[in-house]
């Protein structure tokens, strides 16, 4: 909590010389309400049912999203959303849900719920057709396996490694079959890259303003003090 409310506090002071106060503020507002959800979830597990129940809530949300995924899907969308406004915010949604619900299942053999949490994850990812979403995927469940079973093995872990490794074997093809009909539509231009163009244009905002420009603020200052063009 400390470290989070001294970030919150840094970004209340850049309110003062933000080019637009209210956005600096937007951001500041937002961290505290991610401080609040950091609080409500740290009580809950005080509760030895309360990391259990969290789980089974998020994998019982992530299911739905992952109807909306294959719908999405089957109606011809290159890359599935759910009901998010785009499909890296739902891919990133999905990350704090199956790296629990995978931890939950190398543990507790009775939990039903983590491997529906893992089976919608899947759907999510390989549904939405992200490279990072899908990279940072497979990084967190290798790493996570790695280290729970340096920590403790057990035959249960190694079965479920055996089971992932397979099903990964099956969901690789659907995953580059997803990619490739997302490229087919819109192909990644060799002309212009537009995350490089992102990225020079902040290093000329750091360049012209050392000390920053204020919070939630890069949008503004690269569209209209000409950084963008």
């Amino acid at each position: 909590y400390t470290v989070l409310a001294i970030y919150i506090l840094s970004v209340l002071a850049t309110v003062a010389y933000s080019g637009v106060p209210m956005a600096a503020f937007f951001y500041a507002w937002q961290l505290a309400r991610v401080l609040l959800i950091f609080a409500a979830v740290a009580k809950i597990c005080q509760d030895e049912r309360g990391a259990p129940a969290l789980i089974r809530g998020m994998v019982l949300g992530l299911c739905f999203q992952a109807g909306f995924a294959i719908d999405q899907k089957l109606s011809g969308d290159t890359q599935a959303s759910g009901t998010f406004g785009h499909q890296n915010l739902l891919g990133m949604i999905s990350h704090f849900v199956v790296f629990p619900a995978l931890a939950l299942l190398m543990v507790d053999g009775k939990q039903k719920a983590p491997l529906f949490g893992i089976l919608a994850g899947a759907m999510v990812v390989i549904f939405g057709a992200s490279r990072a979403t899908l990279g940072l995927a497979g990084l967190g469940f290798v790493t996570l396996l790695i280290l729970s079973i340096a920590r403790k093995p057990t035959p249960r872990k190694s079965m479920i490694v055996g089971m992932g490794l397979v099903a990964l074997a099956a969901a690789t093809p659907l995953a580059f079959s997803s990619l490739q009909s997302r490229f087919e539509v819109a192909p990644i231009s060799t002309d212009y890259d537009e995350r490089a163009a992102f990225e020079k244009a902040a290093r000329m905002i750091i360049s012209d303003y050392p000390m920053g420009v204020g919070s939630n603020q890069y949008v503004v200052v690269a569209n209209t003090e000409g950084y963008s063009d």
